[in-house]
């Protein structure tokens, strides 16, 4: 039986093992001059407690978000690491939201939340 873990937790572990994933994948492909990642994690086919995490590296920007993603745009001529955008699957909907149009702020496209 796996351990329970607070959600708190499990965000922390995640992009804790993100952050180190991004930063291994930047430094094998320091070489290249720039390229996208787009990230995706879904739950295992076998064991739904495990969620699994693919960085997948693109020449160019995907035509349109897809929802249960991030992107990434890696400039190695410039040094520079910029988040794209970050769609959840589940959008989180803090309490006090009271207008159906309200977004959680942790969707993000070029970096900022939409209702910022």
């Amino acid at each position: 039986m796996a351990a329970s873990i607070d959600i708190h937790t499990a965000r922390n572990e995640m992009t804790h093992d993100l952050r180190n994933r991004m930063e291994r994948l930047v430094n094998d492909y320091k070489d290249k001059p720039n390229y996208y990642v787009l990230v995706v994690s879904h739950s295992d086919h076998y064991n739904a407690d495990i969620i699994r995490t693919k960085l997948i590296l693109l020449k160019e920007k995907p035509a349109q978000p897809m929802v249960g993603t991030m992107l990434y745009y890696v400039d190695n001529r410039q040094g520079r690491l910029e988040r794209i955008y970050v769609l959840p699957r589940d959008v989180v909907r803090p309490e006090g939201t009271v207008a159906e149009d309200d977004f959680s702020d942790e969707i993000f496209y070029h970096g900022k939340a939409p209702n910022k």
